[in-house]
C-alpha cells in the first residue's frame, strides 16, 4: 500500500517525462511507460495549448491532471501520453506508427526540443 501511496503522490504532482535525444530516436519514458520516436517515422510536430479528445484509458495511469501511458484521443486513436495538462503547451509528435503527446518544463523548453527535433528529422531525410 506504501508503494501504491507513494507512486500517486508522485504522479499527483505532475508528470515530468525523462527525453533523451539520441542518434536516431527520441526517448520518453515516466514512471514504467517509455517509447521511442524515430526521427525518420516522424511526420510533423505541432505545440497546442491543451489536450483535446481524451478518452478511455487503454493501457496508462492519470491521477489529477497526469496521463502516463496510453489512451484514446479524439481524432487520433490510441496515443501515447506523457502529460502533465498543467503545463502548457503540449508537443504532438505525428509519426508513422501513431501520435505521442509530451509535455516538458515550459514554453521555452517545448519551442526548444521541437526545433532540435525538426533539426534531427531534416539531417535524417538528407542522408
Amino acid at each position: 500500500m506504501l508503494c501504491v501511496f507513494g507512486l500517486m503522490v508522485y504522479v499527483g504532482r505532475g508528470v515530468q517525462p525523462r527525453i533523451t535525444a539520441g542518434a536516431d530516436v527520441l526517448h520518453v519514458e515516466a514512471l514504467s511507460f517509455e517509447t521511442n520516436v524515430a526521427y525518420a517515422d516522424v511526420d510533423s510536430i505541432e505545440l497546442r495549448p491543451m489536450l483535446q479528445g481524451l478518452g478511455r484509458r487503454l493501457g496508462g495511469m492519470q491521477s489529477g491532471n497526469s496521463y502516463v501511458g496510453q489512451f484514446e484521443v479524439v481524432p487520433f486513436g490510441p496515443t501515447m501520453l506523457f502529460v502533465d495538462a498543467r503545463r502548457k503547451p503540449l508537443i504532438y509528435f505525428y509519426t508513422r506508427k501513431g501520435v505521442v503527446v509530451v509535455t516538458v518544463q515550459d514554453s521555452l523548453a517545448a519551442s526548444a526540443l521541437a526545433r532540435d527535433v525538426r533539426s534531427r528529422m531534416a539531417r535524417k531525410r538528407q542522408r
